[in-house]
């Protein structure tokens, strides 16, 4: 076990304790990385050359057409589409051979990049499709949660006027975003968290 940042010096280690790797796996770690450029860099020197960089993240198309202002928290950096894997993928000596569509976390895909120096045009073609569509839905999807949180504004706020007491229950970084973006801190009381 390594216990360290992954860092350049980090990859040097793996490299020479252990040589080129035929596969990187990510699983809901890569929105949290702050510089995700030196990391795709740094996956990249590890891995032998055709091999393959895998990851699962939640995919921002998915949040946008199920309206799960929630998943968008403070704990992300990034938010991940098709298109920005791609381009990702192109600035770091990958080439994104597969995007799978995953039911985890409200809508994730599975990213399978692989090392090389040549670029997938057909999956290129299809991303730029996708993404232009994309861009129309994420309009609709801002105008429909705005709508949303006024909604559940007005009737928090009808019912604190009729003098109850407003308690709330959840994960708690979902439950913080749509009470901020609600307007609400100031009238639930107390909010519980499924965790311990």
């Amino acid at each position: 076990v390594i216990n360290e940042y992954f860092t350049k010096d980090v990859s040097e280690k793996i490299l020479s304790e252990y040589g080129p790797q035929d596969i990187v796996t990510a699983n809901y770690v890569v929105a949290n990385i702050e510089n995700l450029k030196s990391f795709f860099i740094n996956v990249n020197h590890i891995l032998k050359d055709g091999g393959d960089f895998i990851f699962e993240t939640i995919a921002f198309d998915n949040i946008v057409k199920s309206s799960a202002l929630e998943m968008i928290n403070h704990e992300h950096y990034y938010y991940f589409t098709d298109f920005s894997v791609d381009y990702l993928c192109r600035s770091s000596g990958f080439t994104l051979k597969e995007c799978i569509p995953v039911s985890t976390k409200g809508g994730s895909t599975r990213y399978i990049c692989q090392k090389t120096h040549t670029n997938n045009d057909d999956i290129r073609k299809n991303i730029i499709k996708v993404n232009n569509v994309f861009e129309g839905q994420f309009s609709s999807f801002r105008e429909s949660t705005l709508k949303q949180l006024d909604i559940i504004h007005q009737k928090i706020l009808m019912y604190n006027d009729q003098g109850f007491d407003i308690y709330g229950f959840g994960a708690s970084a979902g439950t913080q975003i749509i009470l901020y973006a609600s307007k609400l801190e100031d009238l639930i009381k107390v909010i519980f968290d499924d965790n311990l």
